[in-house]
């Protein structure tokens, strides 16, 4: 079995619309397929990468959503937006979390909290 990536790119600005894209396509993966997803900063660009095993994607509706919570900070320390999203984490629960990411761009600390809904 392989893993496979898909990667997502947009403006930094709108990192909404980027997890919105990258939580439609990973939720083609199902609880089975899909491996993880992070994301990071490139020259001023949001990349968002999906991590999946070969064959996992589905054509039809899933089941199961991929659903996010985003956690922002200028001002804010990463210990404080990790312990926000720790918070968050733990009232989804380990059966429905499926991880954690993070990145900084624009002096802006991005923490990402990914969980089925």
């Amino acid at each position: 079995m392989r893993a496979c990536a898909q990667m997502f790119r947009g403006v930094l600005q709108t990192w909404q619309s980027l997890f919105e894209e990258t939580a439609e396509f990973a939720s083609r993966a199902g609880p089975d397929g899909l491996i993880d997803i992070s994301h990071s900063e490139d020259r001023n660009e949001g990349v968002v990468t999906v991590w999946y095993w070969e064959g996992a994607l589905t054509s039809g509706e899933p089941s199961w959503r991929v659903r996010f919570e985003v956690f922002r900070g200028t001002l804010t320390s990463w210990q404080a937006l990790f312990d926000e999203a720790g918070r968050f984490a733990g009232s989804v629960g380990p059966e429905r979390l499926i991880g954690i990411s993070h990145s900084e761009g624009n002096n802006e600390g991005v923490v990402t909290v990914w969980y089925w809904e």
